[in-house]
Order: structure tokens, then C-alpha cells, then sequence
């Protein structure tokens, strides 16, 4: 019987509470990544925006990269339950799985970056893809159970 707040996947039933959680723990990370304390001057200078640029588009940012973490994190959640896999390594490895996948489908446009703004989205890409897989997979017995 269908339980609020689940998909199915294949046979099994993904719980949409740790996807929502790794989804934020990701957005989270790249605010903080994003924010004055770390790396908003480089990556202005590397998009090319003033300081008044940026707070006029601040909540677009924001409101993209939180549904490209919501998508992400459903994405693994979705692998793991297919691979029938569980544990924070296996989300991890799904989530880099996953992650490389992006990347190679994308990468005429992740080359012509320049090289500072390619960095620091690389580094926040990284960590994000290990927070997302890190959540999924060790919430895993949370996230994904046997239907009967």
C-alpha cells in the first residue's frame, strides 16, 4: 500500500525526508562556499559582476542551485535503490557516479570556464557531490524500504 511522502523505485519505496536533507545539506555547503567568507569576491571577479549586480539576481542563484540539489539527491536515492546498494561509501560512489555523468555530458561548456570561476565550482561541486551521496547512502535504511 502507498504511505505518504514515498516513491516507488522499481520494487522499492524511496522516503522523500533524507533526499530533502541532503538536498539542503548541499545548498547549504555552497552558501556558505558562495558567501564573503570564502569565495564570493574570486567568483565575482570571474563572472564578471559588481557587488550591486549580484543583489539584484541573489535569489535566482540560490533558487536553482536548490532544485539542481533536490533533482541531484533524487537522482542518487533513485541509483542506490535500483543497485540495491546502501552505506555512505555506496552513496558516495553513486553520487560520484552520477556526478561524472553531468560532468561528461557537459563538459564543452564546464572547458570554456575561466579558469578561477572553474575552480572554485569544481570545489563546490566536489564537496556537494560528497554531502548529497555521504546523506543518501548512510540514511539509506531510512531511505529505502523492502515492499512486502
Amino acid at each position: 500500500p502507498y504511505k505518504p511522502g514515498e516513491v516507488k523505485a522499481g520494487r522499492k519505496q524511496i522516503y522523500h525526508l533524507p533526499i530533502l536533507l541532503a538536498a539542503f545539506a548541499a545548498w547549504y555547503v555552497g552558501a556558505i562556499w558562495h558567501s564573503h567568507y570564502m569565495f564570493r569576491e574570486r567568483w565575482m571577479h570571474a563572472v564578471g559582476l559588481t557587488h550591486a549586480q549580484v543583489k539584484q539576481i541573489v535569489w535566482w542563484p540560490h533558487l536553482l542551485t536548490a532544485a539542481i540539489c533536490l533533482l541531484f539527491a533524487y537522482g542518487v536515492a533513485w541509483l542506490l535503490a535500483v543497485s540495491h546498494r546502501k552505506g555512505v561509501l555506496q552513496g558516495v560512489l553513486m553520487s560520484a557516479l552520477l556526478s561524472g555523468a553531468v560532468i561528461a555530458s557537459s563538459w564543452y561548456g564546464i572547458a570554456r570556464l575561466p579558469h578561477d570561476l572553474f575552480l572554485i565550482e569544481a570545489g563546490y561541486t566536489v564537496l556537494a557531490t560528497l554531502t548529497v551521496g555521504a546523506i543518501v547512502g548512510g540514511l539509506y535504511d531510512k531511505l529505502v524500504l523492502r515492499s512486502h
